[in-house]
């Protein structure tokens, strides 16, 4: 449990796809499902890690809601595509829908889309990645939404996804970053609550050391994600999913 605890705080919000390691892992390692699902609290305790971590700009959104109206309704409108995608995808598949070859083709996606992210933030960022937060459009929350929703695939990241298609649309990184991760709260907030009707999971003691873990480093991995990305490295998180995705092929 301790080992799942690590793996979701560091892949939830780095861009190498929770999902994917964790479906890999339970079908490679042969990882037994608990009575009471521990996803549903490791799920919970990356949603404590967003909420934490951004705490200072949801007080500021929520205490001064009519100054920052705007936002919240960006906020509000690309968490319905992420919703409506999320669930369709949610209610036609399960964690064994998808054969070990189909994650490492997602994973091969997710690693192209991450290449191709780096290379234009590495040339145009200076001159064109002007868009701040302010400056987030209808058009921007929709896309970015969506993109989310689609994350709800076996290993295509919802952060590196998001951001990419941020900064993509012009958005510095530290901004794509902010939105995506404040969108990222009903997003998570509601695959929690699916996990936690779907299951019927009650209080479980045993897994709240597990769900600390995962909070704790939840955090760390927001930190790092951000820092990795102003520093325009998101190549790394390219080659290593590409070498998932080999390994998901070829073993």
């Amino acid at each position: 449990m301790i080992y799942l605890a690590i793996l979701q705080g560091l892949t939830e919000f780095l861009p190498v796809s929770s999902s994917g390691h964790l479906i890999i892992l339970k079908n490679l390692l042969h990882v037994k499902e608990q009575g009471l699902s521990i996803e549903v609290y490791l799920h919970l305790g990356t949603l404590l890690a967003v909420l934490l971590y951004y705490f200072k700009d949801i007080w500021d959104i929520l205490i001064h809601w009519k100054k920052n109206l705007k936002y919240i309704e960006l906020i509000i409108l690309g968490s319905i595509p992420t919703a409506i995608i999320g669930f369709i995808i949610y209610k036609l598949t399960n964690d064994y829908t998808f054969s070990i070859k189909m994650i490492g083709l997602f994973y091969l996606i997710n690693s192209l889309f991450l290449l191709y992210v780096d290379r234009f933030q590495s040339k145009y960022s200076d001159r064109h990645l002007l868009k701040e937060t302010k400056d987030i459009g209808i058009i921007d929350a929709i896309l970015i939404g969506t993109v989310q929703g689609m994350a709800a695939f076996p290993g295509i990241s919802r952060s590196g996804s998001t951001v990419g298609s941020a900064i993509l649309r012009g958005i510095n990184a530290k901004d794509a970053a902010k939105f995506s991760f404040l969108l990222s709260i009903p997003a998570i907030g509601g695959a929690f609550l699916l996990e936690y009707i779907s299951k019927g999971v009650g209080f479980e003691s045993n897994f709240l050391i597990p769900m600390l873990i995962s909070f704790g480093v939840g955090y760390l991995a927001i930190h790092l994600f951000i820092k990795i990305l102003t520093s325009h490295k998101l190549r790394y998180f390219a080659f290593y999913t590409f070498l998932l995705s080999l390994i998901c092929f070829f073993i």
